[in-house]
């Protein structure tokens, strides 16, 4: 098995060679405490910008694996996808509301946990809002062209 070089750098070539690996050869994911992995780390992946763009195109390159294993013949059909599609971005639609209701209650009641529900809500919201580009036919650019993965705007 090899990595699909299609999506190279768009964040989504691991977790596509793990759903090939287990949907063909029933191999799953084993977690390893003991593996280690170092990364500078700046903050700016703590900000809610960061985490609302990743979420919104990691949604957008799950998208386009379905579309892929449709066509490689490993899972899934056109109405399967659609369906699948449609049931995924009402569920972020919905839940997402219902996180940002919550929240704002929360929020209202004084209680200071309401942000992160709303936070939530809109993250899956970010998920939700995928389905467009995709629909009209665009994938996910690369990550070091969003979200500076490769640190090029660090001085």
């Amino acid at each position: 098995m090899r990595f699909d070089l299609s999506l190279n750098e768009s964040g989504g070539e691991d977790f596509e060679f793990m759903l090939r690996a287990r949907l063909r050869h029933g191999l799953s994911v084993v977690k390893w405490p003991y593996a280690i992995a170092t990364e500078n780390f700046d903050g700016r992946r703590a900000t809610f910008r960061y985490q609302f763009k990743r979420r919104y195109l990691d949604q957008l390159t799950r998208y386009r694996i379905a579309e892929l294993h449709r066509r490689g013949g490993i899972r899934g059909t056109r109405a399967g996808n659609l369906v699948k599609l449609l049931r995924l971005t009402n569920k972020f639609t919905v839940f997402g509301a219902i996180d940002i209701v919550r929240g704002g209650g929360l929020l209202i009641a004084g209680r200071e946990a309401g942000r992160q529900f709303i936070g939530v809500g809109l993250l899956k919201w970010a998920r939700a809002l995928a389905i467009f580009p995709y629909l009209l036919g665009k994938s996910a650019v690369h990550y070091g062209g969003t979200v500076d993965a490769d640190r090029s705007k660090m001085s």
